[in-house]
């Protein structure tokens, strides 16, 4: 049994737990209008105040009045509601504009907010990507590995499929037997020399806050290049921007003897809302986030672990929204 919580991604992005909800009930045949969305966010003890802004991007004068809970006057409460439907319902259309035929869904047709119009026998890369999202989320439990561990080699697949050949150094790590040796391995894979007595390292892989290693230029083993080095996680969004911040770019930089520091990244399972990728890559202009679109743009051949969590998600019986 999945039952929905509008906590289950942090503090932030609670509008795309809502958003990926709702798609969840669409694969099964339940749709919801934006008038009852917005009743069932009046009804819900707590929604309203959580499904406020979270992030400030502008002067706090030019944004208008905040709720401050769900105690307000009923006309302003329904008005509230009525446009943090439209927020989430804008969530999905931003996935739909961005993904285009990429996307299996619909958005705001026959009065629905969003409904379902793929085969749920033949997933494409976002539905196995929200499967293993909500089943971090929501613990679906029975996995043989982790949703965790299976998303680091999504990442690994889906930048390899893109044309940056890549190496999961999480998959690396659990055979390896300490850093030194994943280093070199994973920079094999990907044609780089690795040169770990050149910088410190921790000698546990899994806490040098690195989950894969890209190397553009693979053929040419000349100074320079351009190599980039992932963080992959389905930890909640209160946790991002600490994830964002754990590869070591100077310590790879030294590692690699390329004379160039590598560019680093944040990859999650999650649809990134505007104003969380907003904070994230402004927090460090060198560092970017990869999120479930991204991840879904590209065209590759899915990993029969993603295809079983699919299969997991949708054998779930599905409470309702609430």
């Amino acid at each position: 049994m999945i039952s929905f919580d509008l906590d289950w991604y942090g503090t932030f992005n609670r509008r795309s737990a809502v958003a990926d909800y709702l798609e969840l009930l669409a694969i099964g045949g339940v749709t919801i209008s934006k008038e009852s969305l917005a009743d069932q966010i009046v009804d819900t003890t707590g929604w309203l105040a959580k499904l406020g802004d979270r992030i400030q991007d502008s002067d706090p004068e030019d944004r208008g009045p905040e709720p401050d809970g769900d105690d307000t006057d009923l006309s302003s409460t329904q008005a509230i509601a009525a446009e943090y439907a439209n927020n989430i319902e804008q969530v999905l259309r931003e996935r739909a504009d961005l993904l285009a035929d990429r996307y299996p869904f619909e958005v705001g047709k026959d009065n629905v907010v969003v409904s379902f119009r793929g085969d749920s026998s033949f997933p494409v890369p976002y539905l196995t990507l929200l499967a293993l999202t909500i089943c971090h989320a929501a613990s679906v439990e029975g996995f043989p590995e982790a949703p965790a561990y299976i998303f680091e080699d999504v990442v690994a697949a889906a930048l390899s499929a893109r044309g940056l050949p890549t190496a999961c150094l999480g998959r690396n790590a659990r055979g390896a037997g300490g850093f030194a040796a994943t280093l070199k391995s994973s920079c094999a894979e990907v044609g780089l020399d690795a040169y770990p007595a050149e910088a410190p390292y921790r000698v546990f892989a899994n806490e040098e806050g690195s989950d894969s290693i890209s190397n553009w230029w693979p053929e040419d083993t000349r100074l320079g290049g351009v190599q980039f080095v992932g963080q992959a996680t389905c930890a909640r969004s209160t946790e991002w921007k600490k994830k964002l911040m754990e590869p070591p770019v100077g310590h790879w930089e030294d590692w690699l003897q390329r004379k160039l520091a590598p560019v680093a990244f944040l990859s999650v399972p999650h649809h990134v809302e505007d104003d969380t990728r907003h904070y994230l890559v402004t927090a460090d202009r060198k560092r970017d986030v990869i999120d479930r679109i991204r991840l879904a743009m590209v065209d590759r051949d899915l990993l029969a672990t993603e295809i079983d969590a699919f299969e997991r998600m949708i054998a779930q019986n599905l409470e309702p929204l609430n």
